[in-house]
């Protein structure tokens, strides 16, 4: 009995000392775990901080493209009030920023501030980062007087709180552009000049229909212009949408626009498929940019009359500055505009990145496609944010019955709902003297309010698009939505919006009715314009919304010239003599394919071989046009097409304008051509222009444009 004592007490010490054993294992794997998640945690927070600073770095180089435009605003001004011809323009310019490399531009971009006048340096710094970012001039040179420019670079530092430092350098190139008088100081009445053959001197594809292009790599290195084949029917939102500019390239496929060139359509550009869309350089004016499946879009400047629409479910979007310029909403059978805004319409926003560097100006709010359409408080639109518009008057009581915005707003007992199929939504407010509709500012107002006050709002709105702004240079009629430090925010008009949107909205409407609905154009050849007038003249041209538009058979007349249609070119001695084609037949496709492909056996084909490098060539035609290689060739010269124009295959296709495209006509069309190309005609609503030489008018200096002057090159992340 005792040794059975013995053992049990044996067996007790045991099992205390396994149970400390597991204990301490226990003990030494928990603070394992914990200090792995501790410093898991940790570099997490590192890595967030560090994407912040260089975030923060980043906007350092933002702000100063900002300070060094304003300054050189600030010097043609300067310069505009005593020149007199382009050499004394331009010298006042160099007086007035210097020519040693300690300048103004170099001072405006080390102080991030701009010069108002010779001696006035104004911030555009917010007080609240002045202590993080300082910035340093990088290989400064003299002023280059021969090419009229100056060079340095800049390198941006920022540093948090804890002191995590990233560090940004570019290089800097501004350039001094020619003087353009003011009319009535300089020249009383300048006539605007009218170019020989000017659609061919700035465009290398000019096309009455679509352009599809198909071919993974296209390089086009001058002006386009791509009227597009609208819908038949507008029987939907979505038929807005048809025609235009089909990038459908290949998985992969590289489309590039080089430096300052123009695209321009009057219908969609539609970025498809796994492209990528390099206008980075460009300008883009169009309708709409569609932006569907992983494709990435690229722009300096996106001037659009309706939507930048992304169904995309992985895209990077990118652009300099964005300009949506239409303000109103037309629903008629033959046309259909949206009043401007951004839309996100995508299962997964968290995959799509938009990022507008320097500025943002957007005219409209998006629309909700019901029975009868309805009009939200949203510039910026993700996907079931319009829910919001919806929640029952129970949902909004934290809202409605709070003094600060019931002003706004309106009280819970006067909120007015109207069912509109197949949802019921708020549309005002009934007071004592009746209905009063809310006004779009009102909506977006409440956007804001209910994203941050209501909790049912919180759990429907969708914040997961990255949307980055230059949000101190954006003005939108509605709720913009941005991200800041991995947390998106809401802004909403402020007191000087609607007039930043109407000065934009001077600017760039008529210049968008140049480029849109008059091929390019100045806006009445031949007449005695000034450029005063001439601007008014766009903006009446503008207001009909393309209903004048002019189109291929403004310019072209297949009526008249001598057919030129070389077929099946058999040797590159036999190609380099035929440097033109003219097919007035709009039933025949011109096929411009490689040398040792075989045309297609029907007599609706017009071919011509391309052997290693095609010059002076120039096409017009019509009916459609195909390129086709898969060997790759260059294209100088230009391409006119009444039809379509589709570029296909798997070689590298690069499409340049010929250096002289009148001396190409001259020298090549001949007789051949007479008669084919028409003057430019008064068009009706050229009565609107004011043409009484001898009215007294405001003095209007040239514009200069900043972003064409001050061009940021080779980005480098430094640390």
């Amino acid at each position: 009995m005792k040794r059975n004592r013995r053992n049990l007490k044996k067996r007790e010490g045991s099992t205390l000392v396994v149970a400390l054993m597991i204990f301490t294992v226990l003990f030494i794997v928990g603070a394992s775990v914990m200090s792995m998640v501790t410093m898991a945690v940790k570099v997490q927070g590192v890595g967030q901080k560090q994407t912040q600073a260089l975030y923060g770095a980043e906007s350092g180089i933002t702000f100063v493209q900002a300070a060094l435009e304003k300054t050189f605003e600030t010097a043609t001004l300067v310069a505009q009030e005593t020149a007199e011809s382009d050499e004394t323009f331009q010298q006042l310019i160099v007086n007035f920023i210097g020519q040693d490399p300690e300048n103004k531009f170099t001072e405006s971009a080390k102080q991030l501030a701009y010069w108002s006048d010779a001696d006035t340096l104004v911030s555009v710094l917010p007080p609240t980062r002045a202590s993080n970012i300082s910035l340093e001039i990088l290989d400064a040179h003299q002023y280059d007087v021969e090419n009229k420019k100056w060079l340095f670079g800049v390198q941006s530092t920022f540093t948090d709180q804890s002191q995590i430092e990233r560090v940004v350098q570019v290089d800097i190139e501004i350039t001094i552009p020619p003087w353009s008088p003011a009319p009535n100081d300089k020249e009383p009445n300048p006539e605007v000049e009218v170019p020989l053959e000017p659609l061919l001197i700035r465009n290398s594809l000019t096309i009455g229909g679509n352009l599809y292009i198909e071919n993974n790599n296209v390089n086009v290195q001058n002006n386009v212009f791509v009227a597009g084949r609208p819908s038949d029917e507008l029987d939907s939102v979505q038929d807005k949408y048809e025609g235009g500019i089909y990038n459908n390239q290949p998985s992969g496929g590289n489309l590039v626009f080089p430096d300052g060139r123009v695209v321009a359509t009057g219908q969609t550009f539609h970025a498809n498929g796994n492209t990528t869309s390099g206008l980075k350089s460009a300008n883009i004016y169009a309708q709409n940019i569609l932006i569907t499946e992983s494709a990435d879009f690229e722009a300096r400047a996106g001037i659009l009359d309706n939507d930048l629409v992304v169904t995309a479910t992985d895209s990077n979007i990118i652009f300099d500055n964005y300009y949506g310029i239409n303000d109103v909403t037309i629903d008629r059978p033959s046309l259909y505009r949206d009043s401007s805004s951004i839309l996100i319409n995508t299962p997964d926003p968290s995959k799509i990145r938009l990022n507008i560097s320097t500025s943002a100006y957007i005219s409209g709010t998006a629309m909700i496609d019901l029975a009868k359409p309805y009009q939200t408080g949203e510039s910026v639109a993700v996907q079931g944010n319009y829910l919001v518009y919806t929640l029952p008057i129970e949902e909004l009581t934290t809202l409605c019955n709070n003094p600060q915005t019931t002003t706004e707003i309106g009280k819970c007992s006067e909120l007015v709902y109207e069912y509109r199929q197949p949802l019921q939504v708020l549309t005002g407010v009934q007071k004592l003297d009746g209905f009063q509709e809310w006004t779009i500012a009102q909506k977006a107002k409440y956007f804001r309010e209910v994203a941050n006050t209501v909790t049912k709002a919180q759990e429907l709105l969708n914040y997961s698009a990255s949307v980055n702004v230059a949000r101190w240079n954006s003005f939108a009629a509605g709720a913009l939505l941005y991200t800041e430090n991995n947390q998106v925010k809401v802004k909403i008009p402020e007191a000087d919006t609607s007039a930043k949107i109407t000065a934009m909205q001077a600017d760039q409407q008529p210049e968008y009715a140049r480029q849109v609905y008059r091929l390019g154009y100045t806006a009445a050849e031949g007449l005695p314009v000034t450029a005063a007038e001439e601007k008014a003249y766009l903006q009446a041209v503008y207001d009909q919304y393309g209903e004048d538009a002019w189109g291929i058979h403004n310019i072209i007349d297949f009526s008249n010239g001598e057919p030129v249609s070389p077929e099946n070119i058999g040797s590159y001695e036999d190609a380099i003599n035929e440097n033109l084609l003219y097919n007035p037949d709009p039933n025949k496709t011109v096929h411009v394919i490689d040398g040792d492909q075989a045309c297609p056996p029907t007599t609706e084909a017009v071919c011509l071989k391309m052997f290693d490098r095609w010059e002076d060539r120039l096409i017009i035609t019509a009916g459609d046009v195909i390129f086709h290689t898969n060997k790759g060739y260059v294209f100088s010269g230009a391409v006119i097409a009444a039809g379509d124009m589709t570029i296909t295959g798997t070689g590298a296709v690069r499409i340049q304008l010929h250096q002289n495209m009148a001396e190409l006509i001259a020298k090549y069309g001949g007789d051949k051509l007479a008669g084919v190309f028409l003057p430019v005609e008064k068009p009706e609503t050229a009565s609107l222009l004011v043409t009484n030489n001898e009215e007294e008018k405001p003095t209007e200096f040239g514009y200069y444009s900043p972003q064409e002057a001050v061009i940021f090159k080779r980005w480098q992340l430094v640390r």
